[in-house]
């Protein structure tokens, strides 16, 4: 629970640095699974970021939410109206949202291996877990036009 609030508050803190004005080439990188925790800062920075990208555990919310099946991904299903309602005012507020194009997937956690997608749909009895080599080659090369002073990260 310490950790949780002392990673919340660095988040809230981290974010609240660009509220005050337009951040032009801002990136948010989104992970862990408790998506209802950056809710109010992903709705805060909308419009403000030109590049949102959304990852971890908290991207299979709003793969669903976007109507891709995630199989037995991890998600929240009460954010899923949540984050549809986020989508739609980040293309209204002009900030782009990338999701995993390509995750790798496994039956389980447990699962020695993964398998790399060849799309962002999931089968039924598969879990996302990981970004694939497509998405992480689509990802250093947006981080290569970027200046590292313009990037925002949350934990």
């Amino acid at each position: 629970p310490a950790a949780k609030t002392a990673r919340r508050q660095k988040n809230h803190l981290t974010a609240g640095q660009a509220t005050g004005k337009k951040a032009g080439n801002v990136f948010l990188c989104s992970g862990w699974c408790w998506a209802n925790d950056q809710f109010g800062v992903i709705d805060n920075l909308l419009g403000r970021l030109d590049v949102l990208i959304i990852g971890g555990a908290m991207a299979y919310t709003f793969l669903l939410a976007r109507g891709i099946p995630v199989g037995g991904s991890l998600i929240e299903a009460h954010k899923i109206e949540r984050a549809r309602d986020l989508l739609r005012s980040a293309e209204s507020r002009k900030t782009k949202v990338i999701l995993p194009v390509d995750p790798v997937v496994a039956p389980g956690i447990d699962s020695e291996e993964g398998t790399i997608t060849e799309g962002v749909e999931i089968d039924d009895g598969f879990s996302g877990f990981d970004i694939g080599l497509e998405a992480e080659k689509q990802l250093r090369k947006l981080f290569d036009t970027i200046p590292r002073r313009n990037a925002i990260r949350s934990p």
